[in-house]
């Protein structure tokens, strides 16, 4: 049953439109700090990290959910606490996709859920990355600085 309730909410989240009337379950926190890589490669792994200033002990669980182009619906990733964060690392080269979509939930022992990143409305706003080849991006900035 745990399992399913954040499956649930992902469905709601890419199913449900902004002007649909449903108030959004989820919550935003200061409390949750996370920055988006400004660069996904293609063929390097990248590390997607979400650090929390709330107590371990309130903290129920935190996931990822990520969506590729080659999975059509978004993937709950379940994540540990370790090095003082929650991190997953994503590695393109195992998918074989050309972007990616991604945002973290926290449930807390309280049955509250926070989200990031969000957007005004304080739903999930899931950060979108393409992939980029690591080779023809620095060949256009040695291009650029030239």
């Amino acid at each position: 049953m745990k399992s399913i309730i954040p499956f649930l909410f992902c469905t709601f989240l890419f199913a449900v439109s902004p002007n649909d009337s449903l108030s959004s379950p989820f919550q935003w926190s200061p409390r949750l700090l996370h920055h988006p890589p400004e660069i996904v490669f293609t063929h390097r792994p990248t590390d997607l990290e979400l650090f929390v200033e709330i107590p371990l002990d309130s903290i129920e669980s935190v996931s990822l959910f990520l969506k590729t182009d080659a999975i059509n619906t978004a993937r709950e990733i379940p994540l540990q606490f370790s090095k003082e964060r929650y991190a997953y690392r994503f590695d393109p080269t195992v998918c074989q996709c050309t972007f990616i979509q991604y945002f973290f939930v926290v449930r807390l022992s309280d049955y509250s859920i926070l989200s990031v990143p969000v957007n005004d409305q304080k739903e999930p706003e899931p950060v979108e990355r393409p992939l980029i080849n690591p080779q023809e991006y620095y060949q256009q900035k040695w291009d650029q600085n030239r």
